[in-house]
C-alpha cells in the first residue's frame, strides 16, 4: 500500500470516528439550539483551521 493510499484511509477512518462521536456523543452535551450556538459551531473550526494554516505558512521557507 502506498503512502497516498494510507493517507486517504486515515482520513476516511478519522472522519468516520468523528462523525460517530458527533452523532452519538452530541446528545450528551448540554447545548441549547440557538442561533449563536450554531454560529459558534461554524465559526470556531473555521478560525482554528485558518490560524493553523497561517502558522504553517510562516514556517515554510519562501524560497527566495
Amino acid at each position: 500500500m502506498t503512502d497516498g493510499q494510507q493517507f486517504v484511509l486515515k482520513i476516511i477512518f478519522f472522519s468516520a470516528v468523528s462523525s460517530l462521536a458527533i452523532k452519538y456523543g452530541g446528545r450528551l452535551l448540554p447545548l441549547t439550539p440557538t442561533a449563536s450556538a450554531a454560529l459558534m459551531a461554524v465559526i470556531i473550526p473555521t478560525l482554528g483551521m485558518a490560524l493553523f494554516l497561517g502558522w504553517c505558512s510562516r514556517r515554510v521557507p519562501s524560497g527566495k
